[in-house]
């Protein structure tokens, strides 16, 4: 464990690095939710892609740029792939970083997701969303199968009726106890 200082300031050394390679990203975790000691330092990206082939009918294919690729693997693994959807890597100064990448269609529900705790994350994607006639399926919120573009945190807490939380009080007993009414 860390102290949260020091996480920001290692959660913005690799932001600005990172910057180079995403459309948007953005600090979430213990970070985002200002705990004092953090245990991992966690980050929510839209990866730049490039066109990989272009048909006439079907029009661009795309994937993700390899020079992100490159980037994140240049740290030691811990899991997953940086082509895939998620990855923990060993930073220098000996720190956990978690990637998540996620769509642009998809960013707020990864934002909410990502940022925690798991109890505020589950009650909101998957109790609340269900009461609300939503599903999370394939990292997407939807309604009759239908994916439901959520750029942004505040577009999720307005589908469901909620009021925003701040992150810093998704934890804490009265929020929790709140939101199961």
């Amino acid at each position: 464990m860390i102290k949260i200082e020091v996480g920001r300031y290692l959660a913005e050394k690799y932001m600005k690095e990172l910057a180079n390679y995403c459309e948007i990203l953005s600090v979430v975790g213990q970070i985002r939710r200002n705990l004092p000691l953090i245990s991992k330092i966690v980050i929510l990206c839209v990866p730049n892609q490039i066109v990989s082939s272009e048909d006439l009918f079907d029009g661009f294919e795309y994937r993700r740029d390899p020079a992100f690729i490159q980037y994140v693997d240049q740290f030691p693994i811990i899991f997953g792939n940086s082509s895939g959807k998620c990855c923990g890597r060993v930073l220098p100064e000996g720190m956990r970083l978690e990637l998540y990448m996620c769509n642009w269609d998809n960013y707020g529900v990864h934002q909410i997701l990502r940022t925690g705790p798991d109890k505020f994350s589950k009650i909101v994607l998957s109790g609340i969303s269900k009461n609300q006639g939503f599903q999370m399926s394939g990292g997407y919120l939807r309604r009759n199968g239908k994916k439901i573009v959520t750029k942004t945190e505040r577009v999720v807490f307005s589908l469901l009726g909620l009021e925003e939380v701040p992150p810093e009080d998704r934890g804490k007993p009265y929020c929790i106890k709140k939101l199961k009414r």
